[in-house]
């Protein structure tokens, strides 16, 4: 679990050889208002794409925060910023634990 100042971001491993990514947020605000907080999330996140492995990850938008232009625009300045090093820190602690890269894909054997 990551604690963004404007969000939290869950992350789970997983099986497959990519990430996954999902929203959580109440229904407050006008759906233009949610869709937008949407928008900036997914757009972080694949900019991130490189450095996110093979796990799953939750973002959690407090239900306090007020659905506008400004949390929209406050939340994608926070993800831009905050994400990428918190993803390099992890990754390499996971790397001096591990010895490799954490959760990267395996070749399949055949």
């Amino acid at each position: 679990m990551f604690r963004l100042a404007e969000c939290m971001v869950y992350r789970i491993p997983n099986d497959m050889t990519h990430f996954r990514l999902g929203i959580t947020l109440k229904a407050r605000g006008s759906s233009i208002d949610r869709n937008r907080v949407k928008r900036q999330i997914r757009e972080a996140f694949r900019k991130a794409s490189p450095l996110l492995g093979t796990y799953d990850y939750n973002v959690v938008v407090p239900g306090t925060k007020k659905m506008d232009r400004t949390y929209s625009s406050s939340l994608g300045r926070c993800l831009a910023e905050s994400l990428p090093p918190v993803l390099k820190n992890r990754a390499e602690i996971s790397k001096k634990v591990l010895g490799r890269s954490p959760r990267t894909p395996q070749p399949v054997k055949t």
